[in-house]
Order: structure tokens, then C-alpha cells, then sequence
């Protein structure tokens, strides 16, 4: 049990509390990947040999193949949303995953709740911490979060953007952020006529999505027309919401051990804001004059900000031509790091 009572900001910070596995709730959500090594078989027992008296439901769709779990588990199915479309090869997930994931957390029983994903893999109980409560925040603690893929605007400026890879914090301050009704393709996507070719029609990515809807029911309402928008108060607002909001750990120290595809481009791992940054970001916010560099003169940003769709449809189309171009690509980002 947590120590310190919820909701009470303290002058003198404290090193983060852990969690016993009795006050944890466990939402595994989205596909179960049944029949892949990194699929539901290996990350529930790893949840299992890690916290070994938490409350573990799965939350799937209707008709994913769940007669192989055991009696350990609470399984909840939802109707498959559908998905949007970014381009005719790319896939638009956003009520997918709200669905899913709000659907486990609603039957989460326990004070604190781990939302995680069928293809992770828990190695440790280091990431089942409570930090304190913190001035001015949302939230009755900070959410941890890790930062896959939460970008240092310094390196790649996409703002507003919280992880939804694993999360763990107090059970309401999740269904806080959760809760909402499924997404219009209005909101989330712009009109196809806008775009020509194989641009995206994203307008914004559904992490944040997620995060302007939960903040705007707070009354935090940024002009934030597209996913790559950028200014100086955009800057300093998506800071504040971060240090209010949020504890940032490092993926490689997180103790999950997360989809090999996840981790394996350097140029991405690149421009993730590392859980040092964060921490200086009390008495150093981010640099708007370093963000427009990043986002006007920096080539990882135009091959994977705007140059994004264009690379999924080659993928498709010509998987061969695409799998030299990365190589080649990869291997020029590794002499630059």
C-alpha cells in the first residue's frame, strides 16, 4: 500500500513509493497476438511472475481467440470501432485503442492500474511507482509513462503527445484520461481533398487526440490545428503539462521489455525526450528556437514527420526497394549518433 495519501502536494520531493501487487489492476488491451512469441501467452506470465497478486483483465474484441487463457484473468470483449483511414495502406487506430483500453479500465478493481499491450512483456516491478502529488495538476499523482514515443521537441517538435504504450498510475486519474466518446473522422482526420497523392490526411495522431480531449475537459483549450504545429506558447504549454502531469521514464529502464519493431531505428530512439531532459525541465523548458531547426533543417524529421505516408504505401508497394532504402538510411543515422 502506498504511504503517503493522494492529492497533497509536498514542499520536499520524495523518491517515488512502490505499489504492492494487491493495490494493482492489470489492463492488458487491444489484439492478443495468440499464435506470435511476442503475443498474450508471454505477457501474462510474465505479469504473473512479476506481480504475482495483481487483478489482470484483458480487454479485447469480440471474436479474439480467448479459450486458451486461464481462469486468472478476467476477460472483457468490446465490438471491434473500425478504423479510419491516413492513406489507402496505413491505418487509423484511435477508437480501437480508446475502446479497448476504457473498457478494461472500467472493470479495474483495485487502486492502481498498469495499462499495457498483449505484445510487452513485464521484466521487473520497477516501473509500479506512485510518485507524489504535484502542484497545479490534473491528476491525483503523476502517470507514469515511458518515453516511447514521446519526442523532445529540441530533436522532432510533435507536441501534445503521451505515450499510450504502457501506463501506470491511480486508477481514476486513467479513466480521467480515458473516457470520452469514440472519435469522429471529423476530428482526428482532415478531408482528403485537402491532401494530394500519398500525403496523410492525419490531423492529428490519436495520442494526441487523446490528450487535447482530456486536457480541453479540464479547460486547457491550445490552438492546435494540426499534429505538427508549433510556437513558443505551444512549447511552453506542452511542458507544463508534462512536469504537472507525468513521470518520464527511459524505455531501456523501464523493466518492460517492449516489441522488437519498437526499438530497433535508431533515428527514432534518437529524438525521444530521455528522462534527464525531463527532469530539467523545471529550470530549462524546451527551446523554441531549437525545435524550428529541428522541424525545418533536420532530415529525421522530414523522412519520418512528413515524408511518413509516402514511406508506409513504398512498404507496401515495393517491400524490397523499401528494405534497402532503410538499411541504407539506418546505417547513415548510426554514423550520426
Amino acid at each position: 500500500m502506498v504511504a503517503a495519501h493522494a492529492g497533497e502536494p509536498s514542499d520536499h520531493p520524495q523518491a517515488p513509493l512502490a505499489v504492492a501487487d494487491d493495490d494493482i489492476s492489470v489492463v492488458v488491451q487491444g489484439p492478443l497476438l495468440a499464435d506470435q512469441p511476442e503475443g498474450i501467452a508471454r505477457c501474462l506470465q510474465s505479469i504473473r511472475d512479476v506481480l504475482p497478486a495483481a487483478e489482470i483483465i484483458v480487454s479485447t474484441w469480440t471474436g479474439e481467440p480467448t479459450g486458451s487463457l486461464s481462469g486468472d484473468c478476467r476477460i472483457v470483449t468490446s465490438a471491434d470501432p473500425g478504423c479510419f483511414w491516413e492513406t489507402p495502406e496505413r491505418p487509423y487506430n484511435l477508437n480501437r485503442l480508446q475502446t479497448s483500453t476504457l473498457a478494461g479500465l472500467r472493470r479495474a478493481t483495485r487502486p492502481y492500474c498498469l495499462k499495457f499491450r498483449a505484445d510487452c512483456a513485464l521484466l521487473d516491478r520497477r516501473f509500479m511507482t506512485i510518485a507524489q502529488a504535484r502542484p497545479h495538476s490534473l491528476l491525483s499523482r503523476p502517470v507514469n509513462l515511458t518515453n516511447l514515443y514521446v519526442r523532445n521537441p529540441e530533436r522532432f517538435p510533435f507536441l501534445f503527445y503521451v505515450s499510450d504504450t504502457v501506463q501506470f498510475g491511480a486508477t481514476a486519474d486513467l479513466l480521467d484520461f480515458w473516457t470520452g466518446e469514440p472519435f469522429t473522422a471529423h476530428e482526428v482526420l482532415l478531408d482528403p481533398q485537402h491532401n494530394a497523392g500519398l500525403l496523410s490526411n492525419v490531423r492529428l495522431f490519436p495520442e494526441q487526440a487523446l490528450t487535447l480531449r482530456w486536457l480541453a475537459r479540464h479547460g486547457i483549450r491550445p490552438d492546435f490545428p494540426r499534429a505538427t504545429s508549433l510556437s513558443l506558447g505551444l512549447l511552453r504549454t506542452w511542458a507544463e503539462v508534462l512536469i504537472g502531469n507525468f513521470a518520464l521514464h527511459d524505455w531501456q529502464a523501464s523493466g518492460i521489455r517492449f516489441p522488437a519493431r519498437f526499438i530497433d531505428d535508431p533515428t527514432t530512439l534518437h529524438t525521444l525526450l530521455t528522462s534527464d531532459r525531463f527532469a530539467d525541465l523545471t529550470r530549462r523548458t524546451f527551446s523554441y528556437p531549437r525545435a524550428l531547426i529541428a522541424k525545418y533543417l533536420e532530415p529525421t524529421y522530414l523522412v519520418h514527420g512528413r515524408l511518413g505516408p509516402l514511406v508506409s504505401a513504398l512498404q507496401v508497394r515495393h517491400p524490397a526497394l523499401y528494405r534497402n532504402l532503410r538499411r541504407a538510411w539506418v546505417g547513415y543515422q548510426k554514423t550520426r549518433t
